[in-house]
């Protein structure tokens, strides 16, 4: 869900004038890159940025906590399962 919100910063449809507007906010032109670049321009680097960090920020994430704990994964396998103390 989250990398979909992201994904709809790049959802722009062009008008019969050939401008492009977002979807999702169709007051919002799109591509605006000439000498006064409107808001959709300015956050482009943050919608690169976000593209990246969720989907394999996350993946990443969850790699690492598992390599960490490997072992203690590897040994409470190899015991029959992994059991919730109480």
């Amino acid at each position: 869900m989250l990398t979909e919100s992201t994904l709809d910063y790049f959802d722009c449809l062009a008008d019969s004038s050939g401008t492009y507007y977002m979807r999702g906010d169709p007051a919002m032109e799109c591509w605006n890159y000439g000498a006064n670049p409107n808001l959709h321009t300015q956050l482009l680097p943050l919608a690169l940025f976000a593209l990246l960090a969720y989907p394999f920020g996350i993946m990443f994430l969850f790699v690492t906590i598992f390599w960490r704990h490997r072992v203690v994964l590897k040994q409470q396998t190899r015991q029959g399962g992994i059991h919730i103390k109480h």
